[in-house]
């Protein structure tokens, strides 16, 4: 935090998942009242959490994000829900999540009230992977789709068969 104030960057620890880092880096810059370093923080860690959700310590991540912050504090949270509910198909299959979903408090309601508010409406989606094509319907907001068959992000939203 210090090299912050001293406009130095700051990066991850190797030994550290990056998630992981910057969730408790906005816990301490939420308790010291840091509110430049928040939105530093909440920069980096959207297209991290919209590119890693996959990764086997994601359920981790909700929790230390849901545990380390009030729930009027909506920086990381509502991060964390977009990308939870957009790839929601995905994540129920996981033991963790599904762990998350049941032990953390106000995880499970956030996810269902945001329903409301990702699933306004879906628009025709194609893989343009050559070898793939496959078409499918996604939500509008989502903006680092993966296909469904395929797993590549290589895909046109709009897309009119």
């Amino acid at each position: 935090m210090l090299k912050f104030f001293y406009g130095l960057d700051i990066f991850a620890p190797n030994d550290i998942p990056p998630m992981i880092f910057w969730v408790s880096v906005y816990q301490i810059a939420d308790k010291f009242l840091a509110s430049q370093l928040k939105s530093d923080v909440t920069e980096r860690f959207v297209p991290l959490v919209h590119y890693n959700w996959e990764d086997e310590c994601f359920p981790d991540v909700i929790a230390e994000a849901y545990d380390s912050t009030p729930p009027d504090d909506r920086g990381l949270r509502d991060t964390i829900l977009k990308v939870a509910y957009e790839n929601l198909p995905a994540l129920r299959k996981s033991k963790e999540f599904q762990l998350v979903l049941r032990e953390v408090p106000g995880f499970a309601a956030d996810l269902i009230l945001a329903m409301d508010i990702y699933d306004c409406e879906l628009v025709p989606t194609r893989c343009m992977t050559a070898a793939c094509q496959a078409e499918w319907f996604c939500p509008r907001g989502n903006l680092y789709p993966k296909c469904p068959k395929c797993a590549k992000r290589s895909v046109q939203h709009g897309y009119l068969g």
